[in-house]
């Protein structure tokens, strides 16, 4: 869209209105009256905007096709953006596909041109829709000549690699302002030269006329014969081994460098395998030593019960009294007075809004666990008005753990099957005289699914 600067600046050819509505709009509209048109592929190196992306999803709605667009990395023309997206046109397995520049407006036959390839298709042909160019555009675009007489093609034909000028295309052939792949061929009578400027570029249709092959017993320059080597010619085949020679001593030294990259990768593959193997190892090695470092927190922590939503400053001064008073009035003529207590101390929780956690730490296990038992029977624990929770004191982590044991108890109890759990998170389950403790759940599963298959 550079002639239509600075207007395509912000909105892209294709979207220029044309009858109203945006030019591409045609082409969709074309296309969808193809019987079995499964999708419409738009292939351009334009970066997407808020309006083209409105536009592809308002058509898609409308036309209840679908529609995507291919953003190429370079400004590949025609032919290397159909290469480049190869691939994503053939996914689909299609029988055929259009091929259609988006800046052209025409009636589109596309029915009847897919009917035409049906009924003259031999494997290798195609349908083109053409139109009347001028002498000043033949010499700029791509044209199609049709002279069943003079076996005319073109002018401006673009020929690709390895192909026959000649028989390969037709007897007593003239390519005209042609460009030709290395290899190919020129034979039985066939011609290939160029033509002159154009005399009138003002002419919409100015006859082609080319020029004599020699002029004064020299070869007219406006000959175009590109990169061909002519088979026959000793020179010619002479440069070809040459070129060839040097083409496989080359390909030698690429081959050398492959194989040493090759190995280098290779080399490199093993190391960062090695080194993910020695990382999964760390991280198990890591993760058990976490699991030890918060038993043993736990197991500091085994003498101890946490007071939660008491009242602040309600112990002080003596801390270790007041929780032997507080026990002795929640429990009653039960407490016994011989339960000593080591200390009692205040810790900051995560939420700071609440009244700190009071821990309490028993001189003995067993006070702990008699004093546990004995609140066990206690429905609510009211102290001045407010309700307190005591529990014993875990890490923040160990209630978790020992939720996740909460299913595979259930399904114990219901098959009548022997546990407990033991502090702080551990499951002993009793076997046929036999017992088995698990860590976690991930264990315990694993080991049950095998003792006890009827369980899951």
């Amino acid at each position: 869209g550079t002639r239509f600067r600075p207007l395509s600046f912000e909105v892209p050819k294709p979207l220029f209105p044309v009858a109203g509505v945006p030019m591409l709009q045609h082409h969709i509209e074309a296309c969808v009256k193809v019987p079995n048109m499964k999708e419409i592929l738009l292939i351009g190196f334009y970066q997407p905007n808020e309006e083209l992306n409105r536009f592809l999803s308002s058509a898609q709605q409308e036309f209840r096709v679908s529609i995507r667009y291919l953003q190429e990395y370079a400004a590949l023309s025609t032919g290397g953006g159909i290469y480049h997206f190869r691939d994503q046109i053939l996914s689909g397995g299609p029988e055929a596909f259009f091929v259609m520049n988006a800046d052209v407006c025409s009636e589109f036959p596309l029915p009847e041109m897919l009917e035409f390839q049906k009924e003259h298709d031999d494997g290798r042909s195609f349908v083109i829709q053409g139109t009347t160019a001028n002498r000043k555009q033949s010499l700029n675009y791509g044209c199609i000549v049709e002279n069943q007489d003079t076996n005319e093609l073109g002018p401006n034909v673009s020929i690709g690699k390895g192909v026959s000028i000649g028989a390969g295309v037709r007897d007593h052939c003239c390519v005209l302002n042609s460009i030709v792949g290395w290899d190919s061929t020129i034979g039985k009578w066939a011609r290939v030269e160029g033509t002159p400027s154009d005399p009138n570029p003002n002419d919409p249709y100015a006859k082609i006329d080319s020029e004599t092959l020699f002029r004064d017993g020299k070869l007219t320059p406006s000959i175009t014969i590109l990169g061909v080597v002519l088979l026959g010619s000793q020179t010619c085949t002479r440069d070809r081994k040459e070129n060839l020679s040097k083409l496989r001593e080359l390909a030698d030294q690429l081959e050398d460098v492959k194989q040493t990259f090759t190995a280098r990768i290779e080399t490199a593959e093993q190391l960062a395998s090695n080194a993910n193997g020695k990382a999964t190892a760390t991280k198990s090695e890591c993760n058990k030593l976490g699991d030890r470092l918060a038993a043993l927190e736990d197991g500091c922590r085994s003498n101890n019960i946490r007071i939660e939503d008491l009242p602040e400053n309600r112990e002080r001064p003596n801390p270790v009294k007041f929780v032997a008073e507080l026990f002795s009035e929640i429990i009653g003529e039960d407490f016994k007075s011989d339960t000593k207590i080591a200390a009692a101390y205040h810790i900051r929780g995560s939420n700071t809004a609440k009244p700190r956690s009071l821990i309490v730490c028993f001189e003995r296990l067993q006070f702990k666990l008699n004093v546990m038992t004995l609140l066990r029977h206690k429905q609510e624990i009211i102290f001045e008005n407010n309700h307190i929770h005591i529990c014993p004191d875990f890490l923040p982590s160990t209630p978790a753990k020992c939720a996740a044991f909460y299913n595979i108890k259930q399904q114990l109890q219901k098959a009548n099957i022997r546990y407990s759990l033991l502090y702080p998170a551990k499951l002993k389950v009793d076997i046929q005289d036999r017992y088995y403790i698990f860590s976690s759940k991930e264990e315990e599963e694993k080991e049950l699914r095998k003792l006890i298959p009827t369980l899951f």
